[in-house]
């Protein structure tokens, strides 16, 4: 889909204006590969914060080395699907670094990992758990859902998570329509939320120990702040500053419309002048 502003014809106002609309921001390289060894930064030190809270007695216990695979499975989940939701998060800075279509590429190749890693964080964790209790599987479900905080909650969120995942299939989605893909999407937002709390409840490398839980809190705080003020708060307020209104709807092609959307005080003039 296109998007096209309109000015009325031989306005000078709208001319100038037309001439100091700022040009695509252009992928820059060097920033791409800050970022990058930025990002790496980050999973490396999600990952020792795995490993140094791990003792070798913990690992040689029964259930040791499942529960060990679950914790860090869990972590690095959760933090590639924070950098999955800042790639998407119309944040101008980052938008530089690769531009919007490379940003959306990025995003599609990420976003299989964070699910697959989450799945294999809840049976690790159980099968851990069950191998040290010395019970079944199902009985550990049960145990888990129910005694232990927020696991419920945060299973709801992987199960919309899964779902999304499933809908992301190309053969799936190609059957949807960009709306409902669009409205799903939002539900990832939700399912992160449902997930964020049994992480510091629960999370060897979280319990006693009060500075990882501020740093984590604070990355995922600032993470939603930023998606509700670049995603949903700043087009809100651009919306409702320039008042844009629909003028125009034309295929452009094969599945491809191009809309056109001027100001309303613009469309008003313009109608007056036609008058």
């Amino acid at each position: 889909m296109s998007y096209e502003s309109m000015v009325a014809p031989g306005s000078r106002q709208g001319r100038k204006r037309s001439q100091a609309l700022p040009q695509p921001a252009r992928p820059r390289p060097a920033l791409a590969r800050a970022g990058l060894v930025l990002a790496g930064a980050g999973l490396g030190a999600v990952t020792a914060l795995a490993i140094v809270d791990e003792t070798g007695a913990e690992l040689r216990a029964t259930g040791g080395a499942a529960t060990f695979l679950g914790s860090l499975t869990g972590l690095v989940g959760m933090y590639l699907a924070l950098l999955m939701v800042l790639l998407v998060s119309r944040i101008p800075a980052i938008e530089r670094v690769l531009g919007q279509d490379g940003l959306l590429r990025w995003h599609r190749r990420l976003a299989p990992w964070p699910i697959s890693l989450l799945i294999a964080h809840a049976l690790f964790i159980t099968i851990g758990y069950a191998q040290a209790a010395r019970s079944g599987l199902g009985h550990q479900v049960g145990v888990l859902l129910t005694r232990y905080p927020d696991v419920l909650i945060a299973t709801v969120g992987l199960g919309i998570m899964c779902v999304i995942g499933i809908l992301s299939i190309r053969a799936i989605r190609r059957r949807l329509r960009r709306e409902t893909w669009w409205l799903v999407h939002l539900y990832m937002y939700l399912a992160l939320a449902l997930s964020f709390a049994h992480v510091l409840a629960l999370g060897p490398s979280f319990v006693g120990h009060p500075l990882t839980q501020v740093v984590w809190s604070v990355a995922w705080a600032a993470t939603a702040g930023l998606v509700l003020c670049y995603r949903f708060g700043l087009p809100v307020v651009r919306s409702m500053r320039h008042r844009l209104v629909v003028t125009e709807v034309r295929q452009e092609g094969p599945s491809v419309h191009g809309v056109r959307a001027a100001p309303a005080a613009l469309r008003a003039a313009d109608g007056q002048g036609r008058r």
